[in-house]
């Protein structure tokens, strides 16, 4: 697959979001519920969502993962169980869009690592990913649209 990488300004984002650290291999068995307690948080307190759901990276490595999980937010939420309001910093980012399923991702991070590198930007920072494809919606995974947002120093 070939990644076009976009510079974009972003504006600062509101999000409620739940932060916590897990192993890599149990992301994908966790990270729907974690949006259904985050979007249950939002519908309890009458706030709605600006926007698309997004997980965000703030550390890595192959033994375990520092994630946040949640959506942009109308409104500040306040701290309910494990949600917590919290910010997506705004500022410059390369941005590209990875079309499939989430276990070619990879794909689109190694494209922008790569885009990066080839403009002399550090590869630095927490990106995230924004999903724009509802899998209620659209179940087939080969049709499902995510943004990769790498934020630049």
């Amino acid at each position: 697959m070939s990644y076009t990488v976009a510079l974009q300004t972003l504006e600062r984002q509101p999000v409620a979001s739940i932060r916590l650290t897990l192993p890599p291999d149990a992301l994908n068995t966790t990270l729907g519920d974690l949006l259904l307690e985050v979007w249950d948080c939002l519908a309890a307190q009458q706030v709605t969502a600006a926007g698309p759901p997004f997980l965000r990276y703030h550390h890595a490595e192959p033994a375990q993962l520092d994630i946040e999980v949640g959506f942009p937010a109308t409104a500040p939420v306040a701290p309910r169980g494990r949600v917590r309001p919290s910010v997506l910093p705004g500022g410059p980012a390369a941005t590209t869009w990875h079309h499939g399923a989430p276990d070619t991702l990879r794909a689109a991070y190694e494209a922008l690592a790569a885009w990066l590198a080839a403009h002399g930007y550090p590869v630095v920072g927490a990106p995230w990913e924004r999903y724009w494809s509802d899998p209620l919606l659209e179940p087939d995974p080969r049709a499902w649209r995510t943004e990769v947002v790498w934020p630049l120093p």
